[in-house]
């Protein structure tokens, strides 16, 4: 079955939701401080650096939150095959 645009982006909006909800469920331990002394020194860097080391952080980020999504689906179809399997040997 072929899902539409629009159920594709609900899919999509489905997930991110879900994977917020499990990853911000446990905080950091003294992350606010930690988050406050990188982004002093980043500060002090001047500007091509600055740029430099925020594209960087933010591909980081995004290469992360990718690799989250991607694992949190590939378990969700893990589940479904499994939940299929013994409802298969069950009849």
């Amino acid at each position: 079955m072929k899902l539409s645009d629009d159920d594709m982006k609900f899919f999509d909006l489905m997930m991110d939701e879900r994977l917020k909800n499990i990853l911000m469920k446990a905080p950091i331990k003294d992350g606010d401080q930690i988050i406050k002394e990188a982004e002093d020194v980043i500060d002090s860097l001047d500007e091509d650096k600055h740029n430099k080391l925020d594209a960087y952080l933010d591909m980081m980020t995004d290469d992360m939150a990718e690799r989250e999504r991607k694992a949190y689906v590939g378990g969700l179809k893990d589940g479904i095959l499994v939940m299929k399997t013994l409802f298969n040997l069950r009849n």
